[in-house]
């Protein structure tokens, strides 16, 4: 709980260092003089440009760990069903049991 404590408010200044970077940034690109109106307009879609990079980061970061774990499913499933066969000769109901290794 306190490691959770800390983490939210590492998080917190965070973001708002970024919304004070943010600023400032803004700032100065407004302050710009002498940037053709083609260059300004490209210098504004930075930000989007950027949010593109963090969701095309992110999705590659869940990719990555949805095939490292598709690999982990895919070796314990490999594992299952225990066999049976070679428990018949000490159980009682045979038959049942033989049944139970043909459903899985």
């Amino acid at each position: 709980m306190v490691r959770k404590k800390k983490v939210q408010n590492e998080i917190a200044n965070f973001n708002i260092e970024g919304s004070s970077i943010k600023g400032q940034v803004k700032g100065i690109r407004e302050s710009l003089k002498g940037i053709s109106e083609v260059d300004q307009k490209t210098i504004d879609k930075k930000s989007r440009f950027e949010l593109e990079k963090t969701i095309i980061e992110n999705t590659e970061s869940e990719l990555t760990l949805f095939d490292s774990k598709t690999d982990e499913l895919i070796k314990l499933l490999k594992l299952y069903p225990e066999p049976i066969e070679p428990f018949l000769d000490d159980v009682e109901n045979k038959d049942l049991i033989s049944k139970l290794d043909t459903e899985i």
